[in-house]
């Protein structure tokens, strides 16, 4: 994952925002102001350092860092989707790949059932309506399994995109099969989702940033030193120190807009963090409520499956000895593939589920 572009775009979020604190943290620039007069002393060298530390920088670097601490948990919760991305591409393979093998094994058996048409029709236990059935039986399986190896290699390529490899050839091979979960995911209590996290961070920020912007209009003092020199009569031959501090004089109504704005900053914020909370508490229920019905299904199939493959070997045994005509074997055979394909899709339904409850349940490790 660590090649994919998108998680480069991700990263890219963190490094600014790290960046946005390392601002904050800078001072204003003191001044430095010569001038000249014809009155004694004629030259006059004055330094001002203005006083931000106590007064503004602090505000500032709290709305700085609580939106790094925003960023960094929205970057997490973003990897975590984009991990749940890859894991459901790779499991969307997985599947396309049993079903693949699953068309491919069907092509086969339906082959060897023409063959087995036309060797009764041969010796007389069957007619040509049984062998012209076989054929078609045998080519739509054929096609079918071709579909189905194509749509394979679609999803490898789906996988090798998502992680950052070409994508112009197969560069990934499967090492896993499609097997029923160890650990199905039960739900436990989640302390607070990184979606809301993430969401509590803005709204602290927003709270700082009313704060900063209410103290912004007091403006900011400044301490002035510096020395005075220079008399043509040469009555003064020392340097004349001075030491001051100029405070800024706030007219009304100066600020206002910008606290305005940082209050209905801080409102967008509130009722923000209302609907992620909402939303994360729905995508929660939600993925438990797939879980299990995909768990219930899973196991339904597997029983099923028991006795479908046995009907279907019956079958195919009895019309070996011609107990029963060829439609009731297609039929059979039809019927366990179908049970096959759900039992894959399911699994790849349960696979998934765990996944997307995972991610909706992730929280924030610092």
């Amino acid at each position: 994952m660590a090649r994919s572009p998108i998680a480069a775009l991700l990263s890219a979020d963190t490094a600014r925002a790290a960046a946005e604190v390392r601002g904050a943290a800078v001072r204003f620039l003191p001044t430095l102001q010569a001038s000249f007069t014809e009155a004694s002393p004629q030259y006059h060298v004055i330094g001002e350092l203005p006083l931000d530390g106590a007064v503004l920088r602090g505000r500032r670097l709290t709305v700085a860092r609580a939106l790094q601490q925003s960023v960094r948990r929205q970057f997490a919760f973003n990897r975590a989707a984009l991990t749940f991305d890859i894991d459901t591409a790779y499991t969307r393979a997985l599947a396309a790949a049993a079903r693949a093998g699953l068309s491919t094994r069907t092509a086969i058996d339906a082959d060897s059932l023409l063959h087995i048409a036309e060797a009764r029709r041969d010796a007389g236990d069957a007619s040509e309506l049984d062998v012209q059935l076989a054929v078609i039986s045998a080519g739509q399986q054929a096609n079918t399994a071709a579909v189905d190896s194509l749509d394979a290699m679609r999803a490898l390529l789906d996988v090798q995109t998502l992680i950052g490899e070409r994508a112009d050839s197969i560069t990934v091979m499967l090492v896993d099969s499609l097997a029923v979960p160890a650990d199905r995911g039960a739900l436990t209590t989640v302390p607070t989702p990184l979606r809301v996290a993430a969401a509590k961070s803005l709204v602290m920020a927003a709270d700082a940033q009313v704060v900063l912007e209410k103290r912004q209009r007091f403006g900011v003092p400044s301490l002035t030193a510096g020395f005075e020199r220079g008399d043509p009569t040469g009555a003064q031959t020392y340097l004349l120190p001075t030491v001051g501090v100029a405070l800024p004089i706030p007219f009304p109504g100066r600020n206002r807009a910008q606290v305005e704005i940082a209050e209905v900053e801080r409102a967008r914020a509130i009722a923000a963090l209302r609907l992620t909370s909402l939303e994360s508490q729905r995508q929660i229920a939600r993925a438990e409520r797939e879980r299990l019905a995909a768990s219930s299904r899973v196991e339904r199939d597997s029983r099923l499956l028991t006795t479908a493959e046995r009907v279907a070997a019956m079958a195919m045994t009895a019309y070996r000895e011609g107990a029963v005509p060829l439609p009731g074997v297609i039929e059979a055979r039809r019927n366990a593939r179908d049970v096959q394909l759900q039992y894959i899709n399911d699994l790849a339904a349960l696979w998934t589920a765990i996944a997307a409850q995972r991610l909706v349940t992730e929280v924030d490790h610092p």
